[in-house]
């Protein structure tokens, strides 16, 4: 079974980046604004509209946070772009082999914060195996695509890293 990439879809639009908590916190908290505002103007009529109109109007702001909040769009994008330059990577494996390691790695580095990848290491693959497909790598594969994952948000360079760059003065 081939685990499809996650990409939030909007319930209405369809378009990705949906995050349901977020549009619904905002929701409810701009259906509430609204119709205590529009009770002031407006009595009855004007609570009913403003739970509406505050509710959607919110919702598309929280969805905006939300996003910002949680990127996964950009960094699925960036490892689908990336994914072919990883040394990592074994001849004859596509990004989609690889992507629930790269989800795990970013996903991961939101959920544990400032932790360091030794710490979370243990976390990060039980995290992987109860999240990969069934055709997905096995953890002593995948776990460079989770540190590469997580290391790109954090900023940890490792030692050998080929993007490093040189010491000069050593």
């Amino acid at each position: 079974m081939k685990e499809r990439p996650r990409k939030n879809a909007d319930p209405i639009t369809g378009e990705p980046g949906a995050h349901p908590i977020g549009a619904s916190v905002g929701a409810v908290g701009g259906s509430v604004a609204g119709a205590a505002l529009g009770a002031v103007i407006g009595g009855p009529i004007g609570a009913a509209v403003g739970t509406v109109v505050g509710g959607i109007a919110v919702a598309y702001g929280a969805h905006g946070v939300a996003e910002a909040m949680n990127p996964t769009i950009d960094e699925e994008k960036y490892w689908q772009e990336h994914h072919e330059k990883q040394p990592f990577v074994k001849a004859g494996y596509t990004y989609e082999h690889y992507a629930p390691a790269y989800r795990t790695g970013y996903e991961g580095f939101h959920k544990y914060p400032g932790k360091t990848y030794e710490e979370i290491e243990n976390d990060l693959a039980l995290d992987y195996d109860r999240h990969k497909a069934e055709s997905a790598l096995p953890w002593d594969h995948a776990r460079h695509a989770v540190h590469a994952a997580w290391a790109k948000l954090s900023h940890d360079i490792g030692p050998r890293d080929p993007d490093r760059g040189i010491r000069s003065g050593i």
